[in-house]
């Protein structure tokens, strides 16, 4: 969150007029609100078609239906978790960015005349 109003002060620090300042307050607002349901799915999608297999392989026995459910489950949360950190660190990539842009635009915009 903390990096989400810096950026927002950054993004408040570039021209009105900068063609790229809407795309870059799209991608921060994305960024920021992304709950990694996407990746944690896909990660869901991935075990559950590796569970099938398992079973088709191992039986559909207690044991290792308890074994599929389990890897399942893991498997959502790591995914969950890979999906927020996945978005945690564009916003902070973003931030830097930002910064680096802005400050490189400070110091081009002063000519030093010897």
């Amino acid at each position: 969150m903390q990096d989400h109003r810096a950026i927002d002060a950054l993004l408040a620090r570039l021209p009105a007029n900068d063609p790229e300042r809407a795309t870059l307050q799209a991608r921060a607002v994305a960024y920021s609100t992304d709950c990694g349901c996407t990746m944690g799915a896909a990660f869901f999608a991935g075990a559950l078609l590796l569970a099938v297999v398992y079973l088709a392989v191992a039986g559909l026995g207690l044991s290792s239906c308890g074994i599929a459910i389990a890897f399942v489950f893991v498997a959502t949360v790591v995914g969950k978790l890979t999906g927020l950190l996945v978005a945690s660190l564009k916003l902070t990539f973003l931030r830097r960015s930002l910064s680096r842009r802005l400050r490189s635009e400070r110091y081009s915009a002063y000519v030093h005349v010897h």
